[in-house]
């Protein structure tokens, strides 16, 4: 659903979990990095289980650590608005 979503609208930025229920993120992320460069933030319990491979895309933007609060998130979203640019 996510991969459907993103292809029917744009984002700036997409802010996912990296375990869903129905499927692995990290095949949906480069799935939609294929189809349009997003910068995502990804929120998990399990961080270590990030591929190598997504860590080092620059389209990463931070991996947080469950729980989370807003003032976490905040700071991290205002340093990719002032630094990330589309090409």
């Amino acid at each position: 659903m996510l991969i459907a979503n993103c292809r029917t609208t744009h984002s700036d930025l997409l802010i996912t979990d990296l375990k869903m229920p129905d499927g692995d993120e990290g095949t949906a992320m480069e799935a939609i990095w294929q189809h349009e460069p997003t910068p995502v933030i990804v929120i998990s319990a399990f961080p270590q289980d990030l591929p190598e491979s997504l860590r080092a895309s620059p389209l990463l933007i931070a991996v947080l650590i469950k729980p989370i609060k807003t003032t976490d998130l905040e700071p991290v979203i205002s340093r990719m608005a002032a630094g990330f640019h589309r090409s």
